[in-house]
């Protein structure tokens, strides 16, 4: 008995005196466990998620991405013509200006679409040594789209159109015969649009509101743009069709970037009675380098309750007004363009 405490008392003493460097841990390297479907989803799938404040912001700024676009163009072109004493040919020295701004932004989730643009352009130019205004416009669109089926949606829209500074018919004069909001136009249609894409659409309304405005009394008692002598506001009822169309023509497809574009904007309005009015804008930019540009705009009216004239009463008729004038304008400039959007569009 005694020898075998001895024994075991040994044997404990020696292999814990080796005990440090003989445990190993297995290699489990190559073991492989199989999981059924089942057991696959709930594996991937964790009860909690490690949410801070990066993470939220990040998230934020992915979801106004894909939910927002928003573009920004402004330009500005200048021209100048300057001669001596021993030029033959002879001329004047005149100075042109022109700055045009464009902002688009668009709004889609789900079955809504809110669209909103902001077009504007004005120019000068020294004519007898004095500054004369050349170009002045502006206008406000923003159209509420629903989707009814695919490419269908039900539209409402408001569309406001003015200018921004006094108009006159010489240097000389002193009496505007346009200025802000005389006249201005306003639209409110409902009806429905055909979206090809977030760049090109047609919108006809068959219940459109148009209200012009003459904010000058003077203005107002001549009858000027088409109201009635005294009344600076006359409304309209009728049926309202409007193109938008964006169309790229030429493109960098190495550096991803748009050489030649065109760019459409027409609004016909129908008030059931008179003859159909027409506003019709186009663009064509292109891109020389960054920031170098060549802009080509033209615009073509016609009567668009401005173009208004009187024919004299005679002996069979009465004086009447009619509208027949056509009213065209372009513009070919070369000037600074930058150009913001916040993603690319894909058609």
């Amino acid at each position: 008995m005694r020898l075998f405490v001895v024994l075991c008392f040994a044997v404990a003493v020696w292999g814990g005196a080796e005990a440090s460097g003989q445990y190993t841990i297995p290699d489990q390297t190559e073991a492989k466990v199989k999981f059924t479907p089942e057991h696959e989803s709930k594996v991937t799938k964790t009860p909690f998620e490690i949410v801070n404040d990066a993470l939220l912001r990040n998230r934020k700024r992915e979801w106004r991405k894909e939910h927002n676009y928003f573009e920004f163009k402004n330009s500005v072109q200048f021209t100048q013509f300057a001669y001596n004493r021993n030029w033959a040919s002879g001329g004047e020295n005149t100075f042109n200006g022109r700055v045009t701004s464009y902002l688009k932004h668009s709004y889609t989730n789900k079955k809504l679409n809110i669209n909103t643009e902001w077009d504007a352009a004005y120019g000068l130019s020294n004519k007898d040594k004095k500054p004369w205004k050349t170009e002045d416009q502006f206008k406000i669109n923003t159209s509420f789209n629903y989707q009814m089926v695919g490419k269908l949606y039900y539209n409402f829209n408001v569309d406001f159109r003015s200018q921004f500074a006094n108009g006159y018919n010489s240097v000389d004069d002193k009496l505007p015969v346009s200025q802000f909001l005389a006249p201005a136009t306003l639209n409110l249609a409902v009806g429905f649009n055909y979206k090809f894409d977030d760049k090109r659409n047609v919108m006809f309304s068959p219940v459109s509101g148009n209200m012009l405005f003459v904010n000058n009394q003077r203005l107002a008692d001549e009858g000027a743009f088409g109201v009635d002598p005294g009344k600076k506001f006359k409304p309209n009822i009728g049926m309202l069709l409007r193109v938008q169309w964006t169309q790229v023509i030429l493109k960098d497809k190495a550096n991803d970037k748009n050489i030649i574009v065109y760019r459409a904007d027409g609004q016909g309005f129908y008030n059931y009675k008179d003859v159909p009015t027409l506003d019709l804008q186009q663009w064509l930019d292109i891109s020389i380098f960054k920031y170098l540009s060549v802009n080509f705009n033209c615009r073509l009216i016609f009567d668009d309750q401005i173009s208004r004239i009187k024919e004299p009463a005679t002996d069979t008729k009465p004086a009447v007004m009619r509208s027949g004038f056509w009213q065209f304008s372009e513009v070919l400039g070369v000037g600074l363009t930058y150009k913001f959007a916040n993603k690319e569009i894909k058609k």
